[in-house]
């Protein structure tokens, strides 16, 4: 018994060090968006649902040190390729980091979307980040329809391409 138990401590560990999350976190799937107040490089003020009004929202919350948030980045840079920005926002959330280490970051890896400054970690509280990187897709309407850790393109694109045409077909 002690065994079985230690396996699946062992487990658990091993998903919290992957940057994975527990299903009881929310916004979750259905969960309407949580409005956070977000920074842009320069200091201004602006927040999640600014950001994304009348949009399909492509989110992730990380930082520059997390190996699976760098990793992410094609597969967002992908999404910001493919969809007009008139109809999809793509941005990343910096949790706690400086603007100058963001900037540098994102010009590093080449982040063809803008990313946004949570510096005091307020905005990945409201969203119940417990680890990194968290990929979230909401609709127009502000309803989450993913959430998750590291995430492939096509495994996004499964998301967003019905929402886009539902806002497309003047759906929200």
């Amino acid at each position: 018994m002690k065994r079985v138990g230690t396996a699946g401590l062992g487990t658990l560990l091993l998903l919290v060090a992957q940057g994975c999350t527990m299903p009881t976190e929310k916004p979750a799937r259905g969960d309407a968006l949580v409005e956070a107040t977000l920074y842009t490089l320069d200091g201004q003020r602006t927040s999640i649902f600014e950001v994304a009004k009348g949009k399909v929202a492509v989110f992730k919350f990380g930082a520059s040190w997390c190996h699976w948030c760098t990793k992410q980045i094609p597969h967002l840079n992908e999404v910001a390729k493919t969809y007009p920005k008139e109809k999809v926002a793509v941005f990343d959330i910096d949790v706690q980091e400086d603007p100058k280490t963001a900037e540098a970051y994102a010009a590093k890896q080449g982040m063809a979307y803008p990313i946004l400054l949570d510096p005091r970690g307020r905005a990945a509280t409201l969203y119940s980040v417990s680890g990194i990187p968290i990929v979230i897709i909401a609709g127009p309407d502000r309803k989450v329809l993913y959430r998750g850790n590291y995430t492939s393109f096509d495994s996004l694109n499964r998301y967003i391409a019905p929402a886009v045409k539902s806002l497309e077909a003047g759906g929200k």
